[in-house]
């Protein structure tokens, strides 16, 4: 076999591999976080408030994981909570996730079962707005 034939051999087994690669890419499952990552992002200037909005009160919310049931318990407080969002997310599974929405509530103990939730790291982002001033907490955890 000549040299040419070697460099004919060698180009065919190159084509080969990428295409193996971007066919195997194209099997490969994508989740992103969120699907309005944009969207999240221009509004970040709001977590950043919240968080600092957060440090400036002495309370700060609480996590207990018993046995099945999470609990999620905000600072005691005398006004109304609005906008409440409770995200528990885990990053390798979006089907794990769960997600809490109240418009208004002053409920302040928040009970998640977690019986059927899989094992494995998540993070939990609470957001709401109290007294008109956003608050922000996040936390990551092994469940």
């Amino acid at each position: 076999m000549s040299w040419g034939y070697k460099i004919l051999a060698m180009y065919g087994a190159f084509i080969l591999l990428i295409g193996a690669l971007v066919f195997g890419s194209y099997q490969q499952d994508v989740n992103l976080v969120s699907k309005d990552y944009y969207q999240r992002e221009i509004e970040f200037q709001q977590v950043i408030d919240g968080r600092n909005n957060l440090q400036k009160i002495s309370a700060q919310p609480e996590i207990l994981l018993l046995k099945d049931i999470l609990e999620v318990k905000l600072p005691a407080g005398s006004a109304e909570l609005k906008n409440l969002e409770i995200w528990i997310y885990n990053a390798s599974n979006p089907a794990a996730d769960i997600k809490y929405n109240e418009a208004s509530t002053v409920k302040r103990t928040f009970s998640f079962p977690l019986t059927q939730v899989h094992k494995g790291q998540y993070h939990l982002k609470i957001k709401w707005m109290e007294n008109g001033l956003p608050y922000y907490f996040d936390k990551e955890m092994s469940i």
